[in-house]
């Protein structure tokens, strides 16, 4: 009268098999539970297909700043939910990257959402995180801690963007605490908090080369002309790494550094989400 389960749940979409059991209890103030289990999923599959023409830049009006002020998080639905749930992927294709082992955990329950999410094989790395919503208070609060392991991310980049060239390459690594207070863009921006720390490491950056600009410099300061030849316009670093301390918005970085055969540099500043101010300070120096 008052629920309903699907038991030994077994679903064929396309080629994707699904297995598991799904539970509502009390239509009225439903409490859902399931526990899902999908072998093979390309998700873009199932998408929109994307217009040929880009629709032109939005104007700001007072109408669109007020609408973009408006609240992000249906508050009230957020406070009835009540969910505990599983779900796991063997393979997943979403906005064209590939990844494994997809596992994501959730549960609702008197305003407090907790959700646990990890990809064991992200582009040779892995990924891990925690998210809670608690919106009994007035104002949402919400808090993340996510963590990225040497994630390869030129193949990323370029899966993610087939038409571009990626002009990064290397293992990334990113640790992030984070945690605010709001309900609309602004309120979040300014009220974030947290650190963060980030590398890359045996990396480059294509589109300059470093080592050939301190040699056209040399050969200018002599009279000489160009006349060395360079395998690409990239510059290879061994490291790239910062961490950064954030407070009411305002991100703070005082130990960037990047080093490599040729230069090494170092940088520190702040960065304010609120007025999108930079304050930044980067030095190189030559090695030899």
């Amino acid at each position: 009268a008052d629920s309903v389960a699907l038991e030994n749940l077994q679903l064929a979409l396309d080629s994707t098999q699904i297995k598991g059991y799904a539970r509502v209890n009390q239509f009225s103030k439903p409490a859902i539970a399931f526990d899902l289990a999908i072998d093979d999923i390309d998700v873009d599959r199932y998408s929109a297909p994307k217009k040929a023409s880009e629709a032109p830049a939005p104007v700001v009006t007072p109408a669109t700043a007020a609408a973009a002020a408006t609240t992000l998080i249906p508050m009230e639905t957020v406070r009835s939910l009540d969910i505990n749930g599983k779900l796991s992927i063997g393979k997943l294709k979403v906005a064209q990257l590939k990844m494994a082992g997809v596992n994501l955990t959730i549960q609702a329950k008197q305003g407090v959402v907790k959700t646990r999410q990890s990809i064991k094989q992200l582009y040779k790395g892995n990924y891990q995180g925690q998210i809670t919503l608690n919106a009994k208070p007035k104002t949402p609060v919400i808090s993340l801690n996510e963590k990225i392991a040497n994630v390869q991310i030129g193949p990323l980049l370029k899966d993610l963007q087939p038409k571009e060239e990626a002009r990064l390459r290397g293992a990334v690594n990113v640790a992030a605490k984070l945690n605010t207070t709001g309900n609309t863009i602004e309120a979040i921006k300014s009220t974030l908090g947290g650190n963060v720390s980030f590398s890359l490491k045996k990396g480059a950056i294509k589109g300059f080369n470093i080592q050939k600009m301190i040699d056209v410099g040399k050969l200018a300061i002599k009279g000489k002309e160009m006349k060395l030849n360079y395998a690409d316009e990239q510059t290879v670093f061994s490291i790239i790494k910062g961490t950064a301390k954030i407070k009411k918005g305002l991100i703070n970085n005082p130990d960037f550094l990047a080093e490599s055969s040729t230069v090494e540099i170092k940088g520190g500043g702040t960065a304010n989400l609120v007025n999108e101010a930079l304050n930044y300070k980067a030095k190189a120096t030559l090695t030899n």
